[in-house]
């Protein structure tokens, strides 16, 4: 079926602004703290001198969650979608939680055993809204919808992964969960954004 809507590239800006806020806030950080990257896990930028500019960061990334979740929308758009969207709302909401949670926590708490809880439960609802999501790129936009799936798979894989990450090395996981979270918000922005979609043959 044939995705009638234009472009948006206001909205795909702002998802491109917060996913690029947010890249450029951890990195500045990373480099003022003088953190391992490696070893050092993402909450503890928040703790760092610099710590506020990693919680706007964090924030811009919140608002790039609700565009792309407004850039999903579509008239007459199926639950599936709509529950996609719903989740990256949540996540949005998640996002701006963790800004203060990393900033206001204990080290005793960040860095005990239900230190990732809150990161847990933002991938859960990430893989959620790509999973959603899924369906209605298939069927109306299909290279995103190829996109979207790709995403899915790598997020998937990195979840076992996590249980034979060394303690030393989970800076590097969080920041690779991290970077395709980014990537998938930012390819889905320029896919939904600014390509015109291709007239596609109803598949029946």
């Amino acid at each position: 079926m044939n995705d009638e809507s234009p472009p948006r590239p206001i909205t795909a800006s702002l998802v491109l602004i917060g996913c690029a806020g947010v890249v450029a806030a951890h990195l500045t950080v990373l480099y003022t703290s003088g953190l391992d990257p490696i070893e050092s896990p993402i909450s503890a930028l928040s703790r760092s001198p610099d710590g506020n500019l990693h919680g706007l960061g964090l924030s811009l990334f919140a608002m790039a969650q609700c565009a792309l979740a407004a850039l999903l929308g579509r008239p007459g758009a199926g639950w599936w979608t709509r529950v996609a969207q719903l989740l990256l709302v949540i996540d949005a909401v998640l996002l701006v939680r963790l800004a203060y949670y990393f900033a206001d926590a204990s080290e005793a708490t960040l860095l005990g055993p239900g230190a990732n809880e809150p990161l847990w439960l933002l991938a859960s609802g990430t893989g959620l809204a790509m999973s959603f999501a899924a369906p209605g790129l298939l069927r109306h936009r299909l290279r995103a919808g190829y996109w979207n799936l790709a995403c899915l798979a790598l997020w998937i894989a990195l979840v076992p992964a996590f249980l034979v990450v060394e303690p030393s090395w989970l800076g590097g996981y969080e920041r690779l969960v991290g970077s395709l979270f980014v990537a998938w918000a930012a390819g889905l922005a320029v896919l939904l954004g600014f390509a015109v979609p291709r007239p596609r043959h109803p598949s029946g």
